[in-house]
């Protein structure tokens, strides 16, 4: 066969394929092009315009046609999406202002601070209180903007409760003990009653609202209850001491008595010696409250103190049938503290302890030491306290809901002492508790400054 021959019937082969491959991709162009705009666009089924268009695309001609056909059906879908951006963006403003008139309408100080302690929003209650203009306060630090003191001293960022709120990444509002007193515009001192709340954001701590208000009137009141108890207190204390003196001469001679007279003897003096201590409470309460009881600051030994107050531990233990333990140092370890203060509360934390922990439960003493201060903790395997009860164990009076469960004689100022001491020398308080597991309660206390 000639050469020529061979070389046409190649070249029909070759057309006659590309033909049919060009068929094949133009059908598979159709099928797709009709599947994506039914799906994207919403087209197609018995629009006789969309099945003209896939026609003339099939015959290769309809580019343009089916081109003014989405850009009919686009210019649809964004006014759609337009109008609906409107909408939105409408109920967002009513809702800010919604927003904004129920803030403004508050008569509380309102003060929204990110997590950095930075107030990004602030009401006009909250300039008025403190004679401050809004537009110096947003971005101002939280310790500026809202200056509290203690004690009469003033907070540093890390000891005021929003920066606490936010180290801590607290779940449940902190109300402060109505002891902390706000400084204003005029550089007046002003008593204030401050509530601080988290703003939670998807499983994370963004930043905090603080409410805050004057509390003079409050304070005044305070002011009112503790002369009248204190005395009080101070009356009640000679007649207790008269029959102290009176069991003192019957217990002398005992030996005349019968044994169920000498043992009401001993119930009359048990009970007068619990009052006796309520007596003494209130007016430890009263001079702190009042700032007469100043704490006394020196070079205390802490490991040494510790070791000491572990034995009363175990004696408070004793009776309970309740193991004692202690992870102290071996080595000295210099705080600043008042160290009769400080005995005050590691008796309250052990008493507490002791009282509310079942037979054959665990009482443990630990100390751990940080760069600038020291942490002494007393951890229990007792009742615990309920999560709703949290908040307030620090308040004066209060006791737990499961506290009945327990014969005990407290009169819940324990804790309330315990925290304005631990203040009053320049540290906090802390406890985590579990109902049912126990709990363990913190001081924390600065070390002594190196020379």
């Amino acid at each position: 066969m000639p050469r020529t021959s061979v070389a046409q019937r190649a070249g029909v082969e070759s057309a006659l394929l590309s033909g049919a491959l060009l068929s094949v991709l133009t059908f598979i162009a159709f099928l797709v092009s009709q599947a994506r705009l039914q799906q994207e666009f919403g087209i197609g089924g018995d629009d006789v315009a969309f099945q003209i268009a896939m026609a003339l695309l099939a015959a290769g001609g309809g580019c343009i046609v089916l081109a003014a056909i989405i850009s009919r059906h686009l210019r649809r879908i964004y006014s759609g999406i337009e109008e609906q951006i409107y909408e939105k963006t409408r109920a967002l403003e009513k809702q800010s202002e919604k927003d904004r008139t129920i803030l403004e309408s508050i008569h509380y100080g309102i003060f929204v601070v990110d997590k950095d302690g930075h107030v990004i929003d602030v009401n006009s209650q909250a300039c008025i209180i403190l004679g401050k203009t809004k537009e110096t306060t947003l971005g101002m630090s939280i310790e500026q903007a809202l200056p509290l003191l203690q004690h009469n001293s003033v907070l540093s960022k890390q000891q005021h409760p929003v920066i606490t709120c936010l180290r801590v990444s607290a779940v449940q509002p902190s109300v402060s003990n109505g002891n902390m007193n706000m400084r204003v515009a005029d550089g007046t001192v002003e008593p204030v009653m401050l509530t601080v709340s988290p703003i939670w954001s998807r499983g994370e701590c963004t930043g905090a609202i603080a409410i805050f208000r004057d509390a003079t009137e409050e304070r005044r009141i305070d002011y009112l209850k503790s002369d009248f108890i204190s005395l009080a207190s101070h009356q009640l204390r000679t007649p207790l001491s008269t029959i102290g003196w009176y069991i003192e001469l019957m217990m002398n001679e005992k030996e005349r008595l019968s044994l169920h007279q000498v043992e009401y003897i001993h119930q009359i003096a048990s009970s007068m010696e619990r009052m006796v201590h309520i007596i003494d409470g209130l007016l430890r309460v009263m001079k702190l409250e009042n700032e007469t009881m100043t704490p006394k600051m020196q070079k205390v030994d802490v490991q040494t103190l510790l070791t000491q107050a572990f034995m009363e531990l175990q004696t408070f233990a004793k009776d309970r049938k309740i193991a004692c333990h202690k992870n102290l140092p071996q080595k000295p370890i210099f705080i600043r503290a008042d160290p009769v203060l400080l005995g005050i509360i590691l008796e309250n934390f052990f008493k507490n302890a002791v009282e509310y922990t079942k037979e054959n439960g665990e009482v443990t003493l630990s100390m751990k030491e940080h760069d600038h201060a020291v942490q002494i903790s007393v951890q229990d395997t007792g009742i615990g306290i309920p999560r709703l009860d949290q908040e307030r164990i620090f308040h004066k009076m209060f006791r737990s809901s499961n506290a009945n469960t327990m014969k005990t004689d407290g009169s819940g100022l324990g804790l309330y002492v315990s925290k304005i001491i631990a203040e009053s020398m320049k540290g906090e308080i802390t406890f985590i508790s579990k109902e049912g597991k126990g709990s363990t309660f913190t001081v924390c206390l600065p070390k002594r400054k190196k020379k």
